[in-house]
């Protein structure tokens, strides 16, 4: 058996004890990202799910750093995760067919502490929001996605805030909700078209202002999935809808399982996927995109990372 001691993790060696070369993953693969616990560890583990098939999660590797709250995208065969407390100038980045230990991308334009999303088409990601330390920001920036680089300024959200959803097709990318100052929340959706730069558009309006971390989408429908409001219930279960290549206000789809505040989601061409949250931090929910209706269990995750985890997948909307 070879000696991976000091690469991997005692988990990891055990899981391919047959030796190198690893055999690749192949499929709809979608990627959970650490997050943090209740006493504020962050995680650097990555888990992975075959979105077609229900299940739970299984272990992928880890993160280049630990990067709770960060903003994450991915193409067809990379995923980019950044920002960070523990690592605010910085992104890291991976092929999701390769199990392992993720890599620098590059720097970030504006230091973000977390709390930024990410979006993307096939070829260019972009970060968006998020807390900058004394504030929250209204940045957006971009990167290429096959080329490991920093990222470039791309323009402006119409407000600046937090902690809010991101989801894209292949020619826009839509973010709503969040937290504009520190202790409220937003009904606002913004998009931009990602091939080009410059500043968002008012998209419309959610039916419920929130903090929501959780954003998916197919080519033609994104949701937006749980979160928290300022007004009872406050934890939310509910989920929205909108479709991309308009504008207007969300409409209701359906509810998850549970109320999920602080989750996280990805999706297929054909599924969305609600991901932990601080009332289930290891459940996963899923829904059929196309359709409108209440969600279903899909399984759990096998860490304790699902709180302010970041995902994506190799088979979104955008690709």
């Amino acid at each position: 058996m070879p000696n991976y001691q000091g690469v991997w993790n005692i988990s990891t060696q055990y899981q391919n004890r047959d030796g190198w070369p690893l055999s690749p993953l192949t499929g709809d693969i979608g990627l959970v990202f650490a997050g943090t616990s209740w006493s504020h560890t962050n995680y650097q583990g990555i888990e992975y799910v075959i979105i077609s098939t229900l299940g739970n999660g299984t272990e992928f590797g880890d993160l280049d750093v630990p990067r709770e709250s960060a903003g994450a995208f991915g193409s067809s065969t990379r995923y980019v995760v950044g920002g960070n407390s523990a690592d605010p100038t910085t992104a890291g980045f991976g092929t999701f067919s390769t199990l392992g230990t993720g890599t620098e991308f590059g720097e970030l334009q504006v230091r973000l502490y977390g709390s930024c999303i990410g979006a993307s088409n096939s070829t260019r990601g972009v970060l968006s929001g998020g807390n900058i330390g004394t504030g929250h920001s209204d940045t957006i920036e971009y990167c290429t996605i096959a080329t490991a680089g920093d990222f470039t300024d791309f323009g402006n959200l119409t407000a600046a805030r937090a902690t809010l959803a991101g989801l894209a097709n292949t020619t826009r990318a839509v973010f709503g909700g969040g937290d504009p100052a520190g202790t409220s929340t937003s009904s606002t959706i913004d998009y931009i078209t990602i091939a080009s730069t410059g500043n968002a558009s008012g998209f419309g309006s959610l039916l419920f202002a929130r903090q929501c971390r959780g954003g998916a989408a197919s080519s033609t429908r994104g949701l937006f999935m749980g979160g928290y409001s300022n007004s009872s219930p406050y934890n939310l279960d509910n989920i929205e809808y909108i479709t991309i290549a308009s504008t207007g206000n969300s409409t209701d789809f359906g509810d998850l399982t549970v109320a999920r505040r602080i989750a996280t989601s990805l999706s297929n061409s054909t599924r969305a996927v609600a991901i932990g949250g601080t009332t289930d931090a290891k459940g996963m929910d899923y829904v059929t995109i196309a359709t409108t209706g209440n969600a279903s269990d899909y399984g759990d995750l096998t860490g304790s990372y699902g709180t302010n985890s970041s995902a994506a997948s190799n088979c979104h909307g955008g690709i």
